[in-house]
């Protein structure tokens, strides 16, 4: 997988130009943002700190994870997302563009992947499967293609994106994970890509999902990992760190420490991410001012076996920037 075949550079630069502009105004009410400590092990030491379009991230003394604060409250983010430029061209015109792409390169592999740790033993009862953060409900579609669950659910929060996938035939709960309580569902296995970042309270939001999840019930989640290559090397040029869109970045000690805290038992965490050395090699192409240590841009233009090489080390010791996680509901 190349990044131009999910997010093509003109979509993409649109995008973040959209994006920064949104940030500036949402800074402007940075008065009623919050201070917190680290969302992952709560430690409130800093390592270092940087500015970036008004909001401050910082780095974890403890187990260094990035992470902003002061940061908008859940108020301020709700609003953020119904009423920002960046999130309406994303639903309007990125996602309609890249929507054939993104199923065949992210949600086809991730709905294989739980057909997977099926094959492997992970799980073995199909009883529910709830997708939390369902979006467009395109990831449900595939699952249901598998014919592996008895009942599929949804959790989306956005209406006008719950009514598009009631649309597709699902069922969806229109309410954050964060406000499901202990009883409210029994599911099997469920799945959160890519929304943890986003979140006020990661420790809220994995209660959440716990209280979703039966004894013994398995849930599947992936995010961005700060110990990964290409953010490690264009730290705060990276396009992936930029507010409020992200405002968490656990380090694999600090994802460990979450699961801990929130009661849920590790099963592997992983980072089979494909895209650090592609993503360097872009901005490196794209922005020949940016700040990139010359080995790093040796290794972004080497010919593709020697890429492929090395992001097969990146996968191997834990090192891409792609962080996948599986836990499970103790018994």
């Amino acid at each position: 997988m190349k990044e131009d075949e999910i997010r093509p550079a003109a979509l993409l630069d649109e995008y973040f130009h959209l994006l920064k502009l949104d940030a500036e105004s949402l800074a402007k009410k940075s008065r009623d943002f919050v201070e917190v400590a680290c969302p992952f092990c709560r430690d409130d030491g800093i390592a270092e700190s940087f500015l970036k379009d008004g909001f401050h991230y910082r780095l974890c003394a403890a187990c260094g994870s990035l992470y902003v604060s002061p940061r908008p409250r859940p108020g301020q983010l709700a609003s953020y997302y119904v009423d920002a430029k960046a999130v309406r061209f994303w639903s309007q015109q990125f996602y309609k563009q890249t929507g054939m792409a993104r199923r065949e390169k992210m949600f086809r592999p991730r709905a294989q992947l739980i057909k997977a740790l099926n094959e492997r033993g992970m799980f073995s009862d199909t009883g529910m499967f709830a997708d939390v953060g369902a979006g467009y409900g395109l990831f449900l579609q595939e699952v249901r293609a598998l014919g592996l669950f008895d009942r599929l659910i949804g959790l989306e929060p956005e209406p006008h994106l719950a009514s598009i996938c009631r649309e597709e035939g699902f069922e969806i709960i229109e309410k954050r994970v964060e406000d499901i309580k202990e009883g409210d569902l029994s599911v099997s296995v469920a799945a959160c890509f890519e929304v943890i970042e986003h979140v006020f309270d990661p420790v809220s939001f994995l209660a959440g999902c716990k209280r979703l999840l039966k004894p013994g019930g398995l849930i599947i989640l992936t995010t961005l990992t700060i110990d990964g290559f290409d953010l490690q090397v264009l730290w705060e040029q990276s396009r992936s760190i930029t507010p409020p869109q992200h405002l968490n970045f656990p380090s694999i000690k600090g994802m460990s420490l979450l699961l801990s805290k929130t009661g849920l038992a590790e099963e592997e965490i992983s980072t089979p991410g494909e895209l650090d050395l592609d993503i360097v090699r872009n901005v490196s192409r794209q922005r020949p001012d940016a700040r990139i240590p010359r080995f790093a841009r040796k290794l972004a233009e080497a010919d593709d076996a020697v890429r492929e090489d090395f992001q097969q080390f990146l996968k191997r010791n834990r090192l891409s920037s792609h962080l996948r996680c599986i836990a499970r509901r103790k018994r």
